[in-house]
């Protein structure tokens, strides 16, 4: 979820704190609490590949936002010097917790019980979700405006409920293309369209192919978007998956495929991608923010780079 979503709702949780039990600096304990585990966005520098995977687990689980809010508490302490630790650890992990729940409810695969146990989500809202920033936004002019904190923020915290219950509803009524005996499907996933209540996009992982569909859960309608081969037979693709950046990829995420394409004379490259990263461009093509692979020397018979494409922005990195 976007980082003011996460303020906004940090803000919101700590303003059940009515009567100021938590003591001075538990409101800015737990607004900072609800970015801290986003912490790891220090590693996007060194491999895209690498903070995707640590994204998952580490800061954000049980474990690893109880460190975060941790730090935060010593921050916070450090820098107004009043307040009780204890009481400032405990917004600032009320923060924390409250970051995984958004991060879970928008489609984020989170590892509660990291570094061991399954990843959870539930794609309710898409990222920076029109109708669950609004409702956000209105409670911070609540609190902003309002006598009365702690019965702001029930109510705000009521209107993320009942707006998560509809969501839920409606996604469960989702129609799913049926399956077929001979190419059965092995992973399902969903993301919610931004702004919509009623639309999601559903992905496809078979054996030979990815695809997508759009669905809307109020009429009942299903329509095709796009359907690609993973391309895994192919030896080169094969080859990559001994690289750094496509195993953090296939680690985390499950609706894969390769491509393979001449880079130049002297030169070829492997890439990797998720359907999740790419925007149909007609039945058969996409266009994708992310790749990961690497560059293949046919000279030397190996693979002379790892490669991370972010957009026109490439990350480099030798091959160990």
């Amino acid at each position: 979820m976007d980082p003011i979503s996460h303020v906004a709702f940090g803000r919101a949780l700590v303003a059940l704190d009515g009567r100021r039990a938590l003591g001075a600096g538990a409101v800015t304990a737990c607004v900072l609490g609800s970015l801290a585990p986003d912490v790891d966005a220090v590693l996007m520098p060194y491999g895209w590949d690498t903070y995707l995977r640590v994204h998952q687990g580490g800061t954000h689980s049980l474990m690893g936002s109880a460190a975060c809010a941790a730090l935060t508490a010593a921050a916070v302490r450090l820098r107004r010097r009043q307040g009780s630790y204890p009481a400032l650890w405990l917004a600032a992990w009320a923060g924390a917790l409250g970051h995984l729940l958004l991060d879970v409810i928008s489609g984020g695969d989170v590892r509660f019980l990291w570094p061991a146990g399954p990843a959870v989500t539930l794609p309710l809202f898409a990222m920076a979700d029109a109708w669950l920033a609004g409702v956000l936004a209105l409670g911070l002019v609540a609190l902003a405006f309002g006598r009365n904190p702690a019965r702001a923020g029930i109510a705000i915290l009521m209107a993320v409920t009942v707006l998560g219950g509809v969501k839920a509803m409606l996604f469960s009524r989702t129609p799913l293309v049926q399956d077929s005996p001979a190419d059965p499907v092995l992973i399902r996933r969903a993301e919610a369209t931004w702004g919509s209540l009623t639309r999601w996009t559903i992905y496809e992982t078979r054996a030979e192919t990815v695809s997508a569909y759009g669905v809307n859960a109020l009429k009942g309608e299903v329509t095709p978007l796009v359907r690609l081969p993973r391309d895994l037979s192919d030896p080169l693709a094969l080859r990559s998956q001994e690289l750094e950046t496509v195993r953090n990829l296939r680690a985390t995420h499950d609706v894969t495929f390769a491509t393979v394409t001449l880079a130049g004379p002297d030169r070829a490259e492997v890439l990797w991608s998720d359907l999740r990263y790419c925007r149909p461009t007609s039945a058969s093509t996409v266009a994708c923010a992310l790749w990961f692979g690497g560059e293949f020397d046919p000279a030397a018979d190996a693979f002379s780079a790892s490669v991370v494409r972010l957009g026109g922005f490439v990350q480099r990195r030798r091959v160990r």
